[in-house]
């Protein structure tokens, strides 16, 4: 019996070392990405506020002014009150045997 082939051979061959899952190299990488993004983002809040044309929309945007005159302090208000939570009521423990007339000793 004839087969006519035809078409591309690839030819593959595995050269290196497998690697292994560390956790530590996870954690670490992680919280590495997490402190470029945090700084990265101060970067671009700074040259948001100090360097582009529109500077001062921006800060206006980003930042939340409050004035003191438009602050209502209520005199009745309390801090020392506090609500407590009420106690949680205790359940009955069911006895298995309750269910007979059988007597425990």
């Amino acid at each position: 019996m004839l087969r006519k082939r035809s078409g591309i051979f690839v030819n593959i061959i595995q050269t290196g070392s497998i690697g292994r899952y560390s956790v530590t190299s996870v954690v670490l990488h992680i919280s590495s990405g997490l402190g470029i993004l945090t700084i990265v983002a101060y970067v671009v809040d700074f040259i948001a506020v100090s360097i582009l044309p529109h500077k001062q929309a921006y800060e206006d945007l980003m930042y939340d002014t409050l004035d003191m005159e438009d602050v209502v302090i209520d005199d009745q208000s309390t801090v020392d009150h506090q609500v407590k939570p009420e106690p949680k009521k205790k359940r009955k423990k069911k006895n298995k045997r309750s269910k007979g007339n059988y007597k425990s000793y």
